[in-house]
């Protein structure tokens, strides 16, 4: 036997918004979902702010006390849902993006998204951990955006769930375009030499792609994406140009125009919501509030794939991420406090390793330089 589930995947503008306001676009949609037989309601990534690169992303983060999460809870009591969504997470040492369940009982489930892309980083710290979420409805696995680039992310699920909560504001960055002040313009994959492959691998991210692994793994999947575009300054321009330039002297005049350089794409441009076999039950790609409803069929038992997660053809930008760590600790220290983001004991470790190989490799170099001055005499007076 098997049990439903009727499931709706909010799409919401993701204009960037005091938060009040965002929340009370929410509302309207979850209220409309629960009036239509919704038992679970999935909002996108970071639902009560929007999508953006700005330092302010720093100081909108909220404790787990704070106002968003305060109203998942009250929203899931009164409408009879299960409500999710990710916000940025205030907590004693560290930013986070998690994503919160609420159920209406007052249980709640948190995921801290364990996969941050690129830029990402500097605002928020990575989980660890995965979440699963054993609910009166089903046993839900979750994860945010990014998370579905990875396969080991989907295998540490196998046999553990029977349905993915998937909460994404993912801007279409392999055609992020950036426009200078001079009026140059280029795309993120062409700064990058990306090749014609994982470019159309990346078309597919949070379509095709992504239910690859839900099938494999043999559950529904509701994912929720915001619609608008994406418009931001590119943060530390100096680097992030920087890198991608390194190769190309007669460009490097707009490593300085980086600062006020835009970078601009579209979202993915639909919501969905899909059964075991990876069938879209429905879709919703109006640019506009609404939402994406069906009901899903749930096994009794998580199910128990075979074999290893399928390979992914999309690249996972872990160098970038460690890229950012200093970046992120010096913005949560200034707008939190010297107690946020202290480093690890191993981060202490491996900094000190670094060092003393830095300053063994610049000594060595210095004595073969001058052992090599001293023969090159020695053979010139000789």
């Amino acid at each position: 036997m098997s049990r439903t589930v009727t499931a709706a995947a909010v799409r919401l503008s993701n204009v960037p918004a005091p938060t009040h306001e965002r929340l009370q676009n929410a509302a309207i949609q979850i209220a409309e979902a629960a009036a239509q037989g919704a038992e679970l309601v999935v909002l996108p990534e970071l639902f009560n702010t929007g999508y953006v690169y700005s330092r302010e992303n720093y100081t909108r983060a909220e404790p787990i006390d704070g106002p968003t999460v305060t109203w998942m809870k009250a929203q899931a009591a009164e409408h009879s849902v299960h409500l999710a969504g990710s916000l940025l997470l205030l907590g004693p040492e560290h930013i986070t993006n998690s994503l919160f369940l609420a159920a209406p009982d007052g249980r709640w489930w948190r995921y801290d998204k364990n996969f941050p892309w690129a830029w990402e980083r500097l605002y928020f710290r990575e989980g660890r951990e995965i979440t699963v979420a054993k609910t009166d409805i089903g046993t839900f696995g979750l994860m945010i955006c990014a998370d579905v680039f990875v396969p080991h992310l989907f295998g540490r699920y196998a046999g553990k769930v029977d349905a993915l909560i998937v909460c994404a504001s993912p801007p279409q960055m392999h055609k992020l375009e950036f426009r200078f002040p001079d009026g140059w313009q280029t795309t993120l994959a062409d700064l990058l030499a990306v090749p014609e492959a994982t470019r159309a691998a990346a078309d597919e991210a949070f379509g095709a792609h992504e239910l690859r692994y839900t099938t494999w793994l043999g559950v529904p999947v509701v994912q929720s994406i915001p619609w608008g575009q994406f418009s931001s300054h590119i943060p530390i321009p100096w680097l992030s140009f920087g890198i991608p330039l390194a190769h190309q002297p007669a460009l490097w005049r707009y490593i300085p125009q980086g600062r006020e350089a835009i970078g601009t794409a579209n979202y993915y441009p639909f919501n969905q919501i899909a059964d075991a076999e990876g069938n879209v039950l429905v879709r919703y790609d109006k640019e506009a509030d609404g939402f994406a409803l069906a009901t899903i069929k749930l096994a009794d038992t998580p199910p128990t794939p075979r074999g290893r997660p399928p390979r992914s053809q999309i690249l996972s930008p872990d160098i970038a991420n460690w890229i950012m760590i200093p970046f992120y600790r010096l913005g949560v220290r200034r707008a939190w406090g010297r107690h946020m983001a202290r480093p690890s004991y191993q981060t202490r470790a491996w900094i000190r390793t670094v060092f003393r190989f830095t300053f063994a490799a610049y000594f060595v170099g210095r004595l073969h330089g001058t052992c090599r001055r001293w023969r090159r005499q020695r053979r010139k007076n000789g």
